[in-house]
């Protein structure tokens, strides 16, 4: 095979891994960008929960302690986002 042909596979095959080792730099960052996002909402939810049943003793007729007033008030600012 000609030493030209040989040199541009090779670094046809090269660019390849180097494009390959990119991707899955880029996948495992994305992964743990979501790990942290997971463990983030996992967080928030428990101190939703910690603070909604608080709320409960202090004013038992609070708005907030209805899930569907929470889910409208959630609805909205996800529409505006």
């Amino acid at each position: 095979m000609d030493s030209a042909v040989v040199g541009m596979v090779q670094g046809i095959a090269r660019r390849n891994a180097e494009a390959a080792e990119s991707w899955e730099a880029y996948a495992w960052q994305l992964e743990r960008k979501l790990a942290t996002a997971n463990a983030g909402l996992s967080a928030m939810r428990t101190l939703k929960d910690v603070a909604i049943a608080e709320l409960g003793k202090v004013d038992p007729n609070n708005y907030l302690l209805s899930r569907a007033n929470r889910q409208r008030i959630l609805d909205e600012a996800y529409t505006k986002a």
